[in-house]
């Protein structure tokens, strides 16, 4: 399969390429990177071009095990700018990590027209674990976990959770854990906690979870049954609204400069507030 799949990507890249029509300078794209890495330890690197008609993936390169440095970064960049076609990139964006933003210096010194910048909804993800670094919201989302993996790491709660969701809203709700910088999970983890919290107090006092000796459940109990905990929650995700609606604002595949600023605008409203809190 190797070579026809090698023949089959050649081929697909030379009709985007024409599509892309890179040829014309009137032409201008973005590109979008991001980095990761390999699990045999080659530095990987996508890059994406986004224009006013279409995203589609351009390339992507291997580094080997040649460190991700910002000027390393940048001398890549600036190849896959010259391989594209440097009169035709407008801009590039990635995310907000260190190495890649100093990287920006570099292609700025090679073309200084190209503008860098990055990630908005990479921003707002980061914005979201600073949030929880906050006494109040780290206090709770640590209450919210515990309760998020009682529920769904035991097999009888976890299937007694799809049996009663399916029964009470005719669709199976499981529960979702959050994950660090990545789209809002944190408030979508308490939210859908708050959707099913009749339930988890359900299953909690029924019959079957008394007859099982489930590790925990003292600690479970005393959380589930605390009026504040649940009001304190619903607090929290009124709080973080916003900022979630940011991120999915601005979290597309397709050009989406146009809602950076009001999106920006819900966010603002929760940093004031947040220093507020602090």
């Amino acid at each position: 399969m190797g070579p026809l799949l090698d023949a089959l990507y050649e081929d697909t890249k030379e009709k985007v390429l024409k599509f892309a029509n890179l040829k014309d300078p009137d032409t201008f794209v973005t590109v979008s990177m991001d980095g990761w890495k390999a699990p045999s330890g080659q530095h990987i690197r996508n890059y994406m071009l986004n224009s006013d008609r279409a995203t589609f993936f351009f390339d992507a390169t291997d580094a080997g095990t040649t460190r991700p440095s910002g000027v390393n970064i940048g001398n890549e960049a600036l190849a896959v700018i010259n391989a594209i076609g440097a009169a035709n990139v407008a801009a590039v964006a990635n995310d907000n990590a260190a190495a890649e933003t100093t990287s920006w210096d570099t292609i700025r010194d090679e073309y200084a027209g190209i503008l860098c910048t990055g990630c908005s909804c990479h921003g707002g993800n980061l914005l979201f674990k600073d949030l929880f670094e906050h006494a109040f919201a780290k206090s709770l989302l640590e209450k919210c976990v515990k309760v998020a993996k009682f529920y769904k790491h035991h097999q009888y709660t976890s299937e007694e959770l799809r049996t009663r969701t399916i029964a009470a809203k005719e669709q199976n709700y499981i529960i979702i854990l959050h994950g660090e910088t990545r789209f809002a999970g944190f408030y979508y983890c308490i939210k859908r906690l708050l959707f099913l919290r009749t339930i988890l107090r359900e299953i909690f006092a029924s019959q079957g979870f008394e007859d099982r000796n489930i590790s925990g459940r003292e600690e479970i109990g005393a959380i589930i049954n605390s009026n504040i905990f649940w009001r304190d929650a619903q607090r929290l995700c009124a709080f973080l609204k916003p900022l979630k609606c940011f991120i999915k604002l601005v979290d597309h595949d397709c050009h989406c400069t146009h809602h950076v600023y009001p999106g920006e605008y819900q966010g603002v409203v929760v940093v004031v507030f947040a220093h507020w809190l602090c």
